[in-house]
């Protein structure tokens, strides 16, 4: 379908949580293609939602810096979208247990304001940015979305939580939304403050700061998904989400840990990584390396963006450098 103009109302997308660090290379994404693009973000503290992450967007995007709670038009804004993006989450595994009211506000509540909206029959095409995180440890060999989700910490259980009230209203309302179960996400304006930012960029940051990369457990591996593919996938999605409900797991590309300190070290040019035992309070959420089947998505889409993992790490890495090392 061809672009339109930001001035061309007839296809709109509204994306919750879109200044966040996934949000934001989805509004990038449907902002090139020509859409009009309505973002909604309360930019609360310990989230990823920044107003500057958008900055370079100013006059072709509509930013309303409020929590979607709080919006009183928020009905007429859905209306008016062809397609809804709830890009919303706090993403904080670790804090999440510490304060798992903050979650629930974030991972499920917000969701609920935004659910039972949503009009009935009216058209539009929603996709809900799941986790594998709702799986849980899983034994067997492999993760299909037909996999029992038992979530081993807070932010499992509710995002596996939040979905379920997508599931039910699509089938009450006759809605067509899509739940795409993301694993560990990295990339361009990824998280760098605080303790829990995630793996790769946990990994980059301790190189940086000429911290050794400890790497726990032995021959582990995890699946990793590039920020702009995801992204890309969300708007590949756009055009074909079928009606009723859909979960689709986006498995990205499996490395292993040693794997990835060992080119990661080699990106940054210094550093190195060491082993260690699993701590017991990290083994306790342990989710395991199963495979990760995305045969349903593969059905959906015509291709999987799948951008080189070398190309993918070089491009974090000097975002990254720069964010953190701005006078170098």
């Amino acid at each position: 379908m061809a672009a339109t103009s930001l001035n061309d109302p007839r296809r709109v997308v509204l994306v919750l949580g879109g200044a966040g660090f996934l949000g934001s290379h989805v509004v990038r994404r449907f902002a090139r293609g020509g859409w009009r693009v309505v973002v909604v973000d309360g930019l609360l503290p310990r989230t990823g939602g920044r107003a500057a992450s958008l900055a370079d967007l100013a006059g072709r995007i509509e930013l309303i810096p409020r929590r979607v709670e709080e919006l009183a038009d928020l009905t007429e804004h859905l209306e008016r979208s062809e397609v809804v993006i709830d890009c919303m989450a706090w993403t904080r595994h670790q804090e999440a247990l510490a304060d798992p009211l903050y979650d629930l506000s974030l991972n499920l509540t917000a969701h609920l304001h935004l659910v039972g909206r949503l009009p009935a029959g009216g058209g539009q095409r929603v996709i809900y940015l799941g986790s594998r995180g709702q799986y849980g440890r899983v034994e067997g060999e492999e993760i299909t979305e037909d996999t029992p989700m038992v979530p081993c910490d807070v932010q499992g259980v509710h995002k596996v939580a939040a979905e379920s009230h997508y599931r039910i209203f699509a089938g009450l309302r006759r809605l067509a939304i899509v739940s795409l179960r993301l694993p560990n996400c990295f990339g361009p304006g990824q998280p760098v403050d605080g303790e829990d930012v995630g793996l790769v960029g946990g990994f980059v940051r301790d190189l940086l700061a000429r911290r050794p990369v400890v790497v726990y457990g032995t021959d582990r591996s995890r699946y990793l998904a590039y920020a702009p593919d995801v992204a890309e996938a969300v708007w590949l999605l756009a055009e074909c989400c079928p009606p009723g409900f859909a979960a689709c797991n986006y498995a990205g590309r499996r490395v292993g840990l040693g794997e990835l300190a060992t080119r990661l070290c080699e990106l940054v040019g210094t550093g190195e990584w060491r082993g260690a035992p699993m701590p017991e309070a990290l083994a306790r959420t342990e989710v395991g390396d199963a495979r990760i089947s995305d045969a349903r998505l593969r059905r959906l889409l015509p291709v999987i963006p799948c951008t080189p993992l070398a190309a993918a790490l070089r491009e974090t890495v000097a975002d990254v450098r720069r964010r953190l090392e701005p006078g170098e």
